[in-house]
């Protein structure tokens, strides 16, 4: 399992949302390219970039992009990729932040909206094109998880299976940053209804956490909130995987 710690961007800083709530933005005052090579020096393949403005507003912010190119700049020399997301409607826009860096692009709204510009992106970019499943309650979100798509998880997972989709992330909405542990049931759930990669968010909070979505067979988990409050030693979690 590959560990991948999180740096989410408003305004090209770095904060953290409790349940995608932009009322619950809590800043940390911490120059994001750092905060990236410190993750980088823990041992880690991956780190997840998030344009936040992006993901809620529909448009991906040119400052964050300009941030993405120096984090890539930076941890490149450490043989470490990025994934980012936030704000992609387009395939041009999935080539932009390729252009600006990333190695892989995810995204969240249009999949729900538009299977053809799925099948597109798959056959485009391959595992490049990386699709986020956000839910609550079984039911997809979007639009930066403030609106309800009134689909189904598991009609969408199979949508998502017979595009050719390689690799999703996936969010249980009521988990993320509340520090109390993943949906494991959930993570369960959407491993049996599909042979996509899954990459975990939301609640990871202890190295416990991190064992028992090893032994499940995750393929990877995303760190965020807990590494900020220091409930979790990057370093050892990277080496437990």
């Amino acid at each position: 399992m590959q560990i991948i710690p999180a740096i989410d961007l408003k305004d090209a800083k770095v904060v953290r949302l409790t349940q995608g709530d932009f009322g619950q933005a809590e800043e940390y005052g911490l120059d994001p390219v750092e905060v990236a090579k410190g993750f980088a020096e823990c041992g880690v393949k991956w780190i997840h970039v998030v344009d936040l403005y992006g993901a809620l507003e529909g448009r991906f912010r040119i400052e964050n992009l300009e941030v993405l190119k120096k984090i890539t700049r930076e941890v490149k020399k450490y043989g470490v990729s990025i994934q980012f997301g936030g704000g992609v409607r387009s395939i041009a826009d999935i080539q932009t932040i390729i252009d600006y860096g990333a190695s892989r692009v995810i995204v969240g709204t249009l999949p729900q909206e538009n299977m053809d510009f799925t099948k597109e992106a798959v056959k485009k970019y391959g595992d490049k094109f990386v699709v986020s499943l956000d839910a609550k309650n079984k039911i997809v979100y979007k639009r930066g998880w403030s609106e309800s798509s009134k689909v189904e998880m598991d009609v969408f997972l199979k949508k998502l299976e017979d595009c050719g989709v390689k690799l999703l992330v996936y969010t249980n909405i009521a988990k993320d940053g509340m520090l109390k542990g993943p949906d494991f049931a959930g993570i369960k759930d959407v491993m049996s209804l599909t042979k996509i990669l899954v990459i975990v968010s939301g609640g990871v909070s202890s190295l416990e956490d991190v064992k028992k979505l090893k032994e499940m067979n995750v393929y990877a988990a995303i760190i965020g909130k807990a590494l900020y409050k220091g409930k979790i030693d990057l370093k050892k979690a990277a080496e437990l995987c």
